[in-house]
């Protein structure tokens, strides 16, 4: 029993590095985006909630790249709330970087926290509740 539990803990922390990437902005600054911390994970959380309702969908007339321009423009101060929260910076200073700067950070963490969700958290709370479920039936609930 104990080895089953190593090999979840072993394959849990296998799934957690952190994935960063380096973003050259157009004044010569790289900003590295990581994956959102717990701390920002409300925030995270409420923004992608006001940006989803207004697009995204499977609609076989509209690609993804026309879905989100339509996302972005009917709530532009979300988009912004969003890099703001997810690379850390004030929001005094994202309002001075150029549109090509957003675009290319905006990329960058959808990239990372997409990456982040399918191939890490989704994975991490199946090992958990296999975890769970396991460790329930052994205590007969």
């Amino acid at each position: 029993m104990q080895d089953n539990q190593d090999k979840s803990l072993n394959e849990l922390s296998t799934l957690v590095e952190i994935e960063k990437v380096d973003v050259k902005l157009s004044t010569g600054e790289v900003l590295l985006i990581s994956e959102i911390t717990i701390r920002e994970f409300p925030s995270f959380i409420k923004i992608v909630k006001r940006l989803l309702p207004k697009g995204l969908t499977k609609d076989k007339e509209k690609t993804i790249e026309e879905q989100l321009l339509e996302v972005v423009m009917e709530d532009p101060d979300a988009l912004l709330e969003l890099v703001s929260v997810c690379s850390k910076m004030e929001k005094t200073k994202l309002d001075t970087l150029s549109i090509t700067d957003l675009i290319l950070i905006a990329t960058a963490i959808i990239e990372v926290n997409l990456d982040f969700f399918m191939k890490k958290v989704l994975p991490v709370i199946g090992i958990a509740t296999e975890r769970i479920a396991t460790k329930a039936q052994q205590l007969g609930a």
